[in-house]
C-alpha cells in the first residue's frame, strides 16, 4: 500500500513544503518539477534541479522528507544571489562528488561541507560562481545554519528540529509521515492547534489528548510561525 511505502520517506504537499521551508509554492514546483517557457514561438522546458522522492500522485507533485531538507539549503545557495541555471549546475557537480540524488542533505555535506564546497566552486569553470561561492562567509554565515537543525542517523537525515533552540516540535518521516508533530507526545502539530482554536483554552485543548498546556502552546507558536 501507498502508506507502507512511505514509511520513513514522509510526505508533503508542495503546500505543506512551502510553508515550512519559507518559500514560494511556484519555487518549489519549478525546482522539483522543472517548467515550460515559451522563445519566439518556440516551447522550451527546463528540468527540475532533482527529482522528488515520490513520484506523482494522480500528477500532483509531492515532496518526500529529504527533499524537504534538500530545498531549505538550496535555498541557502540562492540567497547568495546564485541563477537557477548556476543553482542546477551546483547541484550536478555536488550529485556527482557525493553520489547522491540529494546531496545537500547528507551527512558529508554537513561534516565536510567546506571542502565540498570548495570543490563544487572550482569545478563550475564560471567565474562569477566561483566568485560567489568561494567566499567562505558565504558558507558559513548562509548555508552551514541550514543544517544545525537536522539530525542524521549515518549518512541519512532523519529528524528536522524547526524551531531553534527549542525541541518541543520535530518532524520525523517515521513519525506521522514527517508532519510537525510535538516530539514527546507524537500528536501533529496541526491537530493541538486546532483543538485550542476550538475550545479556546490550552488547558482544555491539553486534556483532550491527554498532554501538558505547555505542548498545546509549543504548537500554536509553531503553526503561527509557518502561517506567517
Amino acid at each position: 500500500m501507498l502508506e507502507a511505502g512511505l514509511f520513513g520517506v514522509g510526505l508533503y504537499t508542495v503546500g505543506e513544503a512551502s510553508r515550512l521551508t519559507s518559500m514560494p509554492p511556484v519555487r518549489v514546483r519549478r525546482w522539483l518539477h522543472g517548467y515550460k517557457y515559451v522563445v519566439n514561438g518556440r516551447e522550451f522546458r527546463e528540468r527540475p534541479i532533482w527529482s522528488p522522492e515520490i513520484p506523482s500522485i494522480n500528477e500532483q507533485l509531492y515532496l518526500g522528507f529529504r527533499d524537504l531538507v534538500e530545498l531549505r539549503v538550496v535555498n541557502r545557495f540562492r540567497l547568495l544571489g546564485l541563477s537557477l541555471q548556476q543553482l542546477r549546475k551546483a547541484h550536478d557537480i555536488a550529485q556527482e562528488l557525493l553520489g547522491e540524488e540529494r546531496p545537500f542533505s547528507a551527512a558529508a555535506f554537513k561534516t565536510d561541507g567546506t571542502r565540498i564546497y570548495l570543490e563544487i566552486a572550482r569545478r563550475t569553470g564560471e567565474p562569477e560562481l566561483i566568485d560567489l561561492l568561494t567566499r567562505q562567509q558565504n558558507f558559513h554565515s548562509v548555508v552551514v545554519p541550514s543544517l544545525r537543525s537536522v539530525e542524521f542517523d549515518g549518512d541519512v537525515a532523519v529528524r528536522w528540529w524547526p524551531e531553534s533552540g527549542a525541541k518541543a516540535v520535530v518532524l520525523d518521516p517515521k513519525r506521522s509521515f514527517g508532519q510537525p508533530i510535538i516530539a514527546s507526545a507524537g500528536i501533529p502539530t496541526g491537530v493541538l492547534a486546532d483543538a485550542y482554536l476550538a475550545e479556546g483554552s490550552y488547558a482544555r485543548a491539553a486534556a483532550m489528548f491527554g498532554v501538558a498546556a505547555r505542548d498545546v502552546k509549543a504548537a500554536v507558536r509553531f503553526q503561527q510561525q509557518i502561517a506567517a
